[in-house]
């Protein structure tokens, strides 16, 4: 499954590279809270992609929020699927 994982936030400007950003940046922009990790409500500023959708997916431990290390893990598997 590709998914496409772009993020942006109001007050957050990002060039339009074409390119994936990092999960260190996608929690950057979404981490509405600053808590370190996404939870399902702040997934829906995602600007393009599934992430809302396919959210108990990237939560790997069901805890309710992604956090960094999920993020990285989900993506390596999804770029390694291409």
């Amino acid at each position: 499954m590709a998914l496409l994982i772009y993020a942006a936030s109001s007050n957050t400007q990002r060039p339009n590279t074409g390119q994936r950003p990092s999960p260190e940046k996608i929690i950057e922009m979404l981490d509405a809270n600053n808590d370190g990790r996404i939870n399902k409500k702040e997934t829906s500023k995602a600007r393009k992609g599934k992430l809302t959708e396919n959210f108990n997916q990237f939560d790997i431990n069901k805890d309710g929020y992604i956090d960094l290390n999920e993020l990285k893990d989900k993506m390596s598997k999804m770029k390694r699927k291409k």
